[in-house]
């Protein structure tokens, strides 16, 4: 891989460079309604504005409508461990989403979120989270220009979530 962008490190992994995230960038990512782990922090080190997912490009099948509160709001963490986890590239994307019952309970609309990577110190229950988050904000800045490492920080961005995921009849 490591002619169309990627460094491979010692020990097999590897960074993305600063010329192939700069390039990724220039173009919209969300044009084809998904946005992957590499597309999403391309747009946060170099795009501007918002992006536009289609539902639908989302894996929501460990969703149920049992999930939802009485006021048809459900909050589901897409890379936790639990019955929600079904796709990594997902769950390291769009992390924690807000999910709203549509009226006849055949699907659900995901409110808008914000691409970033917020510590939430106020509650100390989700210590792990944090240093997971703060991990997470670290790999997502650094950029290889050529053979030297880039600390470069990304922008926070909103995520618009357009359509309406329908559950297949094994999950009502």
């Amino acid at each position: 891989m490591e002619g169309l962008g990627w460094v491979t490190l010692a020990g097999g992994g590897g960074y993305m460079t600063y010329e192939f995230l700069k390039a990724l960038a220039g173009k919209r990512p969300d044009s084809d309604g998904k946005v992957t782990l590499t597309e999403a922090k391309a747009w946060s080190q170099f795009g501007e504005g918002d992006l536009s997912v289609n539902v639908n490009s989302i894996d929501f099948s460990g969703v149920s409508i049992s999930d939802f509160n009485s006021g048809g709001i459900a909050h589901i963490n897409l890379k936790s461990n639990d019955h929600y986890f079904r796709n990594s590239g997902d769950g390291l994307v769009y992390g924690n989403l807000t999910l709203n019952l549509n009226r006849d309970g055949t699907g659900f609309t995901v409110s808008p979120d914000t691409y970033n990577f917020d510590p939430r110190w106020e509650n100390m229950n989700e210590f792990g989270r944090n240093l997971k988050t703060l991990a997470g904000g670290i790999l997502n800045s650094v950029t290889f220009y050529g053979p030297i490492p880039v600390i470069r920080m990304g922008k926070s961005y909103n995520f618009i979530f357009n359509g309406t995921y329908y559950f297949k009849s094994k999950n009502k």
